[in-house]
């Protein structure tokens, strides 16, 4: 079994909301040192999620998000303001040869009404384990 360390992004920092209540929020800091931890720690894998992105369309901390794409060597799940082709295209840029999965929105932006752009979409930046 595979277990994701989650990183939740807000205003540039590592929160977690509660019961996703954005009212209600704990910080956990630079999210770049709780990546690194993690992966010291020994997480094979990461979910990044940018709330900014999620809660408005647009990709807020998208800065951040390249920053821990860049700097762990782990496969990293990226959800929140991935909405298309070129969002996906732009991560998948940051470390080509990394397994890089960011289906997330893509996929609930276009699975309903265009499965074939979907389709189109994974095909791009899915690799083989």
């Amino acid at each position: 079994m595979d277990l994701f360390c989650a990183i939740d992004l807000r205003d540039g920092r590592a929160v977690r909301l509660l019961q996703g209540d954005f009212g209600k929020e704990r910080s956990f800091g630079d999210p770049l040192e709780l990546a690194e931890r993690f992966v010291g720690d020994g997480a094979t894998r990461l979910h990044v999620v940018d709330l900014d992105a999620a809660r408005t369309g647009r990709p807020l901390n998208r800065r951040v998000v390249k920053a821990i794409i860049d700097r762990v060597t782990v496969p990293v799940q990226v959800g929140g303001g991935v909405r298309g082709e070129d969002d996906v295209a732009e991560l998948r840029r940051r470390r080509p040869e990394a397994r890089i999965e960011t289906i997330e929105d893509a996929g609930h932006r276009v699975q309903g009404d265009k499965p074939v752009e979907l389709a189109r979409l994974l095909a791009g930046f899915l690799q083989p384990s």
